[in-house]
């Protein structure tokens, strides 16, 4: 699955460097286009959509899938007793520049894209300096694309002395580890098909 799950990260990621840039529509464009596409499978499914979350659900779920944590009390508070009409789309802008989505959302990725730092030794020296190019570009808002191409790109070969992939917590930020994990070599980001037996 997370063979599967690789393949499509990067297979998206070259066919986005490769797509001619444009502007995005405005979010709430965006929003009114999935609520049509949304609406039209649960007509085809006849099926009602669940009721709108209340204020609390929505902060534990906000959190949770933004900052990989539940708010604090303090926080929760300050929310619940909010009464601007727009609280919720606040709090997405202020959880997304905050320091605990980056964070949250580089273990995300590094476990998508690096699962080998749970079994190789290897690997977990080398999630130091990968998991801090990750959160660079997290902080910095980078695109997708340029992410990707980055990754896809990296220098392999150190020039002049230059250290090629950093170990342990005082490693420059590098997506080379991602290569390092995977033994260099393409054939090794797939799992090889089971021979078929013939009866």
């Amino acid at each position: 699955m997370r063979t599967l799950a690789l393949f499509l990260i990067v297979s998206v990621g070259v066919l986005l460097t490769l797509a001619p840039a444009r502007a995005a529509p405005p979010a709430t464009e965006t929003a009114a286009a999935i609520d049509r596409q949304l609406a039209a499978g649960w007509d085809k499914a006849k099926v009602a959509p669940a009721r709108p979350a209340d204020d609390a659900e929505f902060l534990r779920r906000v959190y949770l899938d933004l900052a990989g944590r539940i708010p604090g009390v303090t926080e929760a508070r300050q929310f619940l007793d909010d009464k601007r009409p727009d609280k919720r789309e606040r709090l997405v802008e202020q959880l997304l520049g905050g320091p605990h989505y980056a964070n949250h959302f580089a273990n995300v990725w590094r476990a998508l894209l690096l699962p080998e730092t749970t079994t190789s030794l290897q690997a977990r020296f080398q999630l130091p300096s990968f998991q801090s190019w990750l959160r660079q570009h997290l902080d910095k808002n980078t695109p997708y694309d340029q992410v990707v191409r980055e990754l896809l790109t990296a220098p392999l070969g150190g020039q002049g002395g230059a250290r090629v992939v950093g170990f342990g917590a005082d490693s420059d930020p590098s997506p080379t580890a991602f290569f390092f994990a995977k033994e260099l070599m393409p054939e090794t980001w797939r799992r090889p098909r089971p021979a078929s037996s013939s009866a």
